[in-house]
């Protein structure tokens, strides 16, 4: 989200943008999930999410597997996750140990992959990294459609989607 978007009532959180510049960013008062993925909203009161998360919990303990639409929601202090050749690693509690302080890590949190940077680690630092591994990335689809509007997320289970798509392709997906 950039800095302008909407109103801002009350400050939730403080992020950083790739340029190490501190922003703050308040959490939406309707739906900014996308209703391709799993991704979910942090409104509780979401009804659309909340039928999301069901599903997410239960493809979550199949197979860990997140989608960038998910992954830019970790971009803070309480939930930073980091992106390296495909693999997401949730960082949070790393935050406070890196030798380099937290900085870098909330600056590439939320996606951008930090293969580069990862290359100037020692082997023993990448090693340990591993400790914080949390999954793979795999593609939206409604990337994997060419961004056709009007994608759906996941229906019920044994349902067809509004694209005539059954429960069972997403979770081969997943």
């Amino acid at each position: 989200h950039s800095v302008g978007e909407g109103v801002m009532a009350m400050v939730e959180r403080i992020c950083v943008n790739e340029e190490g510049v501190q922003y703050y960013y308040q959490y939406p008062s309707t739906c900014d999930a996308c209703p391709n993925c799993l991704d979910v909203c942090e409104v509780s009161s979401c009804e659309s999410c909340a039928s999301k998360r069901k599903w997410r919990n239960e493809i979550k303990q199949i197979a860990p597997i997140y989608t960038q639409c998910e992954i830019r929601r970790n971009n803070h202090s309480k939930s930073a996750w980091i992106l390296c050749d495909n693999k997401i690693y949730d960082v949070t509690n790393f935050l406070k140990l890196h030798p380099g302080n937290k900085t870098p890590l909330l600056r590439k949190s939320g996606g951008s992959d930090c293969r580069r940077e990862m290359s100037f680690h020692s082997k023993k630092a990448q090693k340990m990294m591993e400790r914080y591994y949390l999954g793979k990335v795999v593609i939206c689809p409604k990337e994997d459609a060419g961004g056709e509007s009007g994608s759906c997320h996941p229906p019920e289970r044994g349902k067809n989607c509004q694209h005539g798509r059954k429960e069972s392709f997403y979770r081969n997906m997943y």
